[in-house]
């Protein structure tokens, strides 16, 4: 199946911006059941330097930098991408349990896209007690990952509700927890 995608990001600029650097993930990626047929990034105004790169998941980025005074910026990306639907999905139920797929990851070595990278805290986020006791019970002992993941992403839609527009990017880390409880 033929999809036409198309997406546009503008930001307008309380005051002129001297210089911007931003990096984009705009271009559909080819994989086993997706082919991207064609693509184009148009961005106003024009920037000084624009390098196409794959980042280490084999990501299209594009990492831009403009050099002209600005007060808003567009930048509309277009797509032609070729889908292979799939004749269903994976048994949650099958497959690996989370316990051994952990124990994968904890030995694996030099990967350049291994787990090590992203079990420790940041200053964007802080290991909780209160968030390992939320996710425990998706966790039962020999429940394959699948079912894991599917179970905890549901609880998560179920129990929190969204409130847009109350963070931004400059929301300090004391702010970070920022969903209403619905049901709990």
């Amino acid at each position: 199946m033929i999809y036409d995608v198309r997406h546009r990001t503008q930001i307008s600029y309380e005051q002129l911006v001297s210089e911007a650097h931003h990096v984009l993930h705009l271009v559909p990626r080819n994989f086993s059941r997706q082919r991207r047929i064609a693509s184009m990034l148009n961005i106003e105004p024009d920037p000084s330097q624009l390098e196409a790169n794959e980042d280490y998941f084999g990501n299209a980025t594009h990492h831009l930098t403009i050099h002209e005074p600005h007060d808003k910026l567009v930048i509309e990306s277009s797509a032609r991408v070729d889908v292979v639907l799939p004749g269903g999905g994976p048994d949650p139920e099958s497959g690996p349990s989370w316990e051994a797929i952990a124990d994968a990851l904890a030995t694996s070595k030099g990967s350049a896209i291994g787990p090590q990278q992203f079990v420790f805290d940041s200053p964007q986020i802080v290991t909780s007690r209160a968030v390992r006791d939320y996710a425990r019970p998706s966790f039962a002992p020999g429940r394959p990952l699948l079912a894991v993941a599917l179970d905890l992403t549901q609880r998560i839609f179920d129990d929190f509700e969204y409130q847009g527009g109350v963070s931004d990017v400059s929301t300090p880390e004391s702010g970070r927890f920022l969903f209403h409880k619905s049901k709990l």
